[in-house]
């Protein structure tokens, strides 16, 4: 297992009004007769992000909700989450049980939730959850950080390829196309190596900027241009070396993509 660096934060100033607000959710059915078995965070967006819902988590135990009304009951015990909101506040209330198993993998929402429980301040924590939670999400399984930033790696070459055919060819629909996969592959990876997680798309791109590949990246991102393709995978693939130095999917990744898959 390894750990990376997404220190769950303290609650700053950008929490504050918000806080106010989300203690609304204890105070009302139903969670007003059990807040000492809830944990409330709130979900710091990265510097940059665009403007939209502020996110929180609710977290409860599976047994604590058992005695609910059915339409929280339900869903609850069935998908172990429910989303509720409005264009203010979105609220993911899940089990624990449900949170761990996302925090156990490594799909895209995996990664997502990870980010998530990374960048989070504890609202309401009596039992110490929100911490033990982002522990979880700071540990990657072993050899996982390979596997997640190899087939983001040869995506971008690609895309950066696409990019620079299409551009010669003058054809913009597949010049936006094939910048938009480059750029999605890139963020992701850039967040990725430096935290083991990345954040929804619309947050992507501010919380790729932050990341020390993604400042050195930044001007790429910024115009998306064909013209510095090798330029930006050259960038790309020395953060990288730092890490797999010796992988053939890092020196030579055209013919490692044409590889067949192995035989199961």
């Amino acid at each position: 297992m390894s750990a990376h660096d997404c220190t769950p934060r303290d609650g700053g100033e950008a929490v504050v009004p918000l806080a106010a607000r989300a203690r609304g959710l204890l105070e009302a059915p139903p969670w007003n007769d059990r807040p000492y078995v809830l944990t409330l965070l709130a979900v710091e967006p990265p510097e940059g992000a665009p403007a939209g819902p502020h996110r929180l988590w609710l977290v409860v135990d599976a047994a604590d909700v058992r005695d609910l009304d059915a339409d929280w009951r339900e869903p609850l015990l069935r998908h172990r989450l429910r989303r509720v909101g409005d264009e203010a506040i979105e609220t993911t209330v899940a089990t624990t049980d449900g949170v761990e198993a996302l925090l156990d993998g490594v799909s895209r929402r995996s990664l997502e939730v990870r980010w998530e429980f990374c960048h989070a301040a504890a609202l309401h924590d009596p039992s110490g959850r929100a911490e033990r939670l982002a522990a979880a999400a700071r540990r990657l399984p072993g050899g996982a950080l390979e596997r997640l930033v190899r087939p983001l790696y040869l995506q971008a070459v690609r895309a950066l390829e696409a990019l620079e055919r299409a551009h010669a060819a003058s054809t913009e629909a597949s010049e936006a196309i094939a910048g938009g996969e480059a750029a999605s592959a890139l963020t992701r990876l850039a967040c990725i190596l430096e935290e083991g997680a990345h954040p929804t798309t619309d947050w992507l791109d501010a919380a790729a900027r932050q990341t020390g590949l993604g400042r050195r990246i930044a001007p790429w991102l910024d115009t998306r241009s064909p013209t510095t393709s090798e330029a930006v995978l050259a960038e790309v693939a020395l953060a990288l070396r730092s890490y797999f130095a010796d992988r053939e999917w890092l020196r030579e990744p055209e013919s490692y993509a044409l590889r067949p898959p192995p035989r199961q």
